[in-house]
């Protein structure tokens, strides 16, 4: 299992974020692979509206399958992006602790 914080420069426009949501599906879409999506939405959680993908990626060029939970929000003049991703063999182990994480952010 692997989690990934970054705070870009980049300033998510004001209201609604929908067409941010779009542009995010749009390059998961453009992934190598087989996609299959398990959430797309945007979600209230601590305090915040987020931005939540989640989907599983098969790499047939890589021989793998992994479940992704992308996660973006506004913070200050600043854009969030929590990212996580498990493969298919942990995910038994770790898929629901993670999605417990991602719930968890604030």
């Amino acid at each position: 299992m692997r989690v990934a914080f970054a705070l870009h420069n980049h300033t998510l426009p004001a209201g609604d974020l929908t067409p941010v949501q779009a542009e995010l599906e749009d390059m998961v879409v453009s992934t190598p692979g087989l996609l299959r999506w398990v959430n797309r939405s945007i979600i209230k959680s601590g305090g915040r509206e987020w931005i939540d993908l989640q989907f599983w990626i098969t790499r047939l060029d890589l021989d793998t399958k992994n479940y992704n939970h992308v996660r973006v929000t506004r913070q200050g003049q600043k854009t969030l992006v929590v990212s996580a991703f498990v493969p298919l063999t942990q995910y038994s182990r770790y898929g629901t602790q993670l999605d417990a994480a991602m719930n968890g952010l604030k």
